[in-house]
């Protein structure tokens, strides 16, 4: 049978509470399902999206480290050619540096050695020159010899030098060498200060004097002036040294054999000796008077008359003669000889008629 459309709505009002409550309640389970399934859902994309996330970060996490292992190994790459370059350069430079030390300071000492080496090249020749010059002045045959030879020693240590022989009148130039000056007369309290000044005292007695101006050298001139001293005075011990007689004449011994050579007699070779030697002291004796009288030699050689303007002086060597020669036993009058051949220049008259001449046994 049919229900009438009353009867419907008023069953379905009448239930419409209980329905309602139904689909209130099949609406909430559903809509709570929903939300688990939502929740669920949500929660599984969020865990995928943190894993997603997570493994992009650790790709990108990967990919920076690599990055920064590659820039850094490139940037390890860089500093460590940079750095290369650098020790290189620095090496470079440090090896030329020391290499122009090395070149300098072998420069420097080449120099301080070719320096020191010249030092005492110099040194050896002083001493070879010292060593000469005694030599040389103790070997002169006469005081002019004797005073020329000092020149020539000690011109290589000063501009400019002279000797000085005493005279009545003070100490007279005799020679100089050198670019300088000189005053015919000189005295220590005349001689300029800058100058080297050396008077030569022999027994208490100032016989010469050497004098140089600047640049000198003074070692040198103050050892060799020395030297000079030593041997004037030596010379002069000579001079008055006697010269030893002969030994007596032996008789010849005649052989009693026909045809033995007669002996040579023992007396001849010591006679030659003091002929010898009387010469010798004759020279030696008038030299002495030239050098310390040249300008009298010179006027009297062009007056003629030597013997009037060194009449004292010729004098005092014969006496000095006669004391180391034996006039008996020598042959001829040889400080005669002497007097003609130096002073007179080989002429006899220039001593002028005052001469007495030679001195005959």
């Amino acid at each position: 049978m049919e229900l009438s459309t009353q009867t419907v709505d008023k069953i379905l009002e009448a239930m419409a509470p209980a329905l309602s409550a139904e689909l209130e309640r099949v609406l909430q389970e559903a809509r709570q399902q929903q939300e688990e399934e939502f929740l669920r859902r949500l929660e599984s994309a969020v865990h995928e999206a943190e894993n997603g996330i997570m493994e992009l970060a650790e790709a990108e996490k990967a990919e920076l480290r690599a990055q920064n292992e590659k820039a850094v190994s490139d940037a390890c790459d860089r500093v460590s050619t940079e750095m290369r370059n650098q020790f290189q350069e620095i090496l470079r430079e440090t090896i030329n540096q020391l290499e122009a030390d090395f070149a300098r300071q072998s420069q420097a000492a080449a120099a301080q050695w070719d320096a020191e080496k010249g030092r005492l090249q110099d040194q050896l020749n002083l001493w070879r020159t010292y060593a000469d010059g005694q030599r040389q002045l103790a070997e002169s045959g006469s005081q002019a010899e004797m005073l020329t030879r000092f020149l020539n020693l000690v011109e290589p240590f000063a501009a400019a030098v002279a000797v000085y022989v005493a005279k009545a009148d003070g100490l007279a130039l005799w020679k100089s060498r050198g670019k300088g000056a000189f005053s015919d007369l000189v005295s220590k309290d005349t001689i300029d200060p800058e100058s080297f000044f050396k008077p030569l005292v022999v027994r208490e007695r100032t016989v010469a004097a050497v004098c140089a101006v600047p640049p000198y050298a003074v070692e040198p001139l103050d050892f060799l002036s020395a030297c000079l001293g030593r041997a004037i005075e030596a010379f002069g011990m000579k001079l008055q040294t006697p010269v030893p007689r002969p030994p007596a004449f032996a008789a010849p011994v005649v052989s009693s054999s026909p045809s033995s050579a007669p002996e040579v007699p023992a007396g001849h070779g010591a006679d030659e000796k003091l002929a010898a030697e009387a010469r010798l002291a004759a020279r030696l004796l008038v030299s002495e008077i030239k050098l310390y009288n040249e300008h009298d030699v010179r006027e009297g050689r062009a007056a003629s008359d030597l013997y009037v303007r060194l009449q004292k002086q010729i004098d005092q060597g014969r006496d000095h003669y006669r004391q180391r020669v034996d006039i008996a036993a020598a042959s001829h009058d040889y400080y005669h000889e002497e007097l003609v051949r130096v002073l007179a220049d080989g002429e006899e008259s220039v001593l002028g008629s005052d001469y007495p001449g030679p001195l005959t046994r």
